[in-house]
Order: structure tokens, then sequence, then C-alpha cells
């Protein structure tokens, strides 16, 4: 019996320092596997892979199909954002805080961020309640503020403190909820700033946004820095806030964006993983031009032991047949001729034709 006591003890005490994280798909995704990532800089670190297993289940008189994974953690995993990956393209993945504690949740594949809902986890599920309350009130008070650019109205300056205040309101409350949580880090960094009066010009309006965009976002938080949220916010600040449909203008509203950036960050090694991923991001839209001027004006003055050689070659190796390139040097032999694409000087241009 006392021997059978203590393996009990020594069971019960293994299951106690492992962690679970359970997913539930609602409907199941065409692939059966499921990868689980943990977010560091703008990398992902792979943790573990699994496979998920499909069930039947009856809801509301119907049967539909759901599919299951689960992942175990152990007691010294890390604490910070993870992710869990089920598709290789698009948006086929889910982020969540892990914090030393159990996570269960249940989510549609198709639109996995709207649909998730956690049924275990304290920080999950505040952050997912803030969210929800957040983007309400903000609704309300951009509501105001677009009508006010539309038609300038003298009760709009009333509704729009009032909407204001409600916006603070809501903030203060998730704030005090979450004091000693991880998520309090990602409830300060989401919170807007809202001009205090309404404005009535969209130049006004436009330039306020962008001007203020990072204003509570602080890049030295190592919090937010192991997570997707940094790297998705310069996202949206380089690509989708400074947009202009003159090209010109565009190329412009590219190069000042990503100098604001880098002016807002301090760790090299994040600088680093940052400056990869628009250099990738850039390379994947062609524009050369960009990926020049990350690579000669930021990446050549990172320090020399982060910057990847083969990385560099790689991507420029990509853009080498792009409009505004050099063609690439190449030699043949044509009637016992040896020609070389550089030194044809028998015509004033060449059209090269390849099959």
């Amino acid at each position: 019996m006392k021997k059978l006591l203590v393996l009990f003890l020594l069971i019960t005490a293994t299951i106690q320092a492992q962690y679970t994280i359970k997913g539930t798909m609602n409907p199941p995704h065409k692939n059966d596997w499921v990868i689980l990532y943990k977010i560091e800089g703008a990398r992902q670190i792979f943790v573990q892979n699994t496979n998920t297993k499909k069930e039947k289940i009856i809801i509301n008189g119907k049967t539909q199909e759901i599919a299951h994974f689960s992942f175990t953690l152990p007691k010294e995993a890390k604490t910070g954002s993870y992710r869990v990956t089920y598709a290789m393209k698009g948006s086929g993945f889910l982020d969540f805080f892990f914090n030393k504690e159990n996570i269960a949740f249940t989510f549609n594949p198709s639109f996995p961020e709207q649909s998730v809902e956690f049924s275990t986890s304290k920080e999950n599920k505040l952050f997912k309640e803030y969210l929800q309350a957040i983007d309400l009130t903000q609704h309300v008070l951009d509501s105001v503020q677009i009508a006010a650019l539309q038609k300038p109205d003298a009760s709009q300056a009333a509704n729009y403190k009032k909407a204001f205040a409600n916006v603070a309101d809501v903030q203060k409350i998730y704030l005090n909820k979450s004091k000693g949580m991880m998520a309090t880090h990602f409830i300060k960094a989401t919170v807007r700033k809202n001009a205090p009066e309404v404005i009535t010009s969209m130049q006004t309006y436009l330039s306020y946004i962008v001007k203020n965009f990072f204003e509570n976002m602080n890049f030295n938080d190592d919090v937010l820095y192991n997570s997707s949220f940094l790297v998705d916010r310069i996202t949206d600040y380089i690509f989708y806030l400074n947009y202009s449909e003159d090209v010109i203008l565009q190329q412009k509203l590219y190069k000042e964006s990503v100098a604001k950036v880098m002016t807002k960050i301090t760790k090299p090694n994040f600088k680093k993983d940052v400056i990869e991923f628009l250099i990738t991001q850039f390379g994947a839209r062609k524009n050369v031009a960009m990926v020049d001027e990350l690579f000669a004006k930021y990446y050549s003055k990172l320090p020399e032991n982060l910057q990847n050689k083969k990385f560099k070659e790689e991507k420029l190796k990509l853009l080498a047949a792009e409009i505004g390139r050099t063609a690439p040097d190449f030699s043949w032999k044509e009637d016992g001729k040896k020609y070389k694409l550089s030194t044809l000087k028998e015509a004033g241009k060449y059209l090269l034709i390849f099959w």
C-alpha cells in the first residue's frame, strides 16, 4: 500500500507539473496536423507538432463534425505568446498567451481570431473580453468622428466627449482587472491615443493618427517583443496606414514610415529581425528600390555578427531580373564564336527571350 501511495503521489506531481493546451476546430480544417510555435521577436520557434482527431457531435439536434488537438508543456516551459498553425498559407494560425496555466479554446479555422472562444485560461479570456469591449466603445467614438468629417455639426462635440470618456473608462477598468497579468502589457499597448476633441478636417485627422500610432507601444517591453504584436503593428503602419495610389508618393511614404519604425527599435536583434521581415515583404511585392534601401541604410549598419550574408545574397538573387536591375551576365557560343551579354555592341537595344 505504501508503494502504491508513493507511486500515486509521483504521478500526481508529474501531472500537476505539466500544462495542457487543448484546441477544438469547429468545423475541422482540411489538414489533419497542427504545429505549436513560440513567438520570439519576428521569429517563430518550433515547439511541438501533433495530429487532429475528428469527432461527430450533436448540436441543436444536428450532427456536426469537429476536430480536437492537444499539446503538453513541461513546468519549465517559457511564458509568452504561442501560435498554433494548421495551414502554411493564408491566416492558418491562432495566437494566444501562455502564463503557467492550462488553456482550452474553440475556433473556426476559416476566421480564427474573430471566432476563438477560451473556456480555460484567465489571461486569454480577459484579453478577449477586453478586445470585445474596447472595439464596441471605439466604434462609437469613430462613428462620431467620421460623421464630423463628413458633415460637421455643433452637437457632435458633446457626443464625441461622451464617447471619448467611455473609451477611457473601458481602458481603465481592464487595466485594473489585468494587474499582475501578462495581458496587461497588451492592453496598455492597444490603448489607442484618440484626439481629446473632435476633428473636422480629414487631413488633420489622418495626420493625428499617423503621428500617434505608436504612442502607447513600448518597443523595449520583453513581453511585447516575444509576441507577434509589434511586428503586426509595424506591418499595419508601413503597408496600410501610410498608403497612396500615387507610385512616387507611395515610395516616399514607405521610406518615411520605415525610418520612423527604425527609430522606435533599440534592441539590435529585434531590429535585425524586423529589417529581414520588411526585406522579405518588399521583395514579395517586387519593390527593388525599398529592398536596396533597407539593405544599404539599415541592414549594413547592424553589428557585423548580426548580418546574415547568405540571407542578403539569396534576397538579391531573387530580384536579379526585376525591372530596374542590370541583367545577369552570361555567355554562349554561336557559329564557333563566343558572345557575352555585357560586351554586345552591334545594336543599340537587345531583346532577350527565354523558354
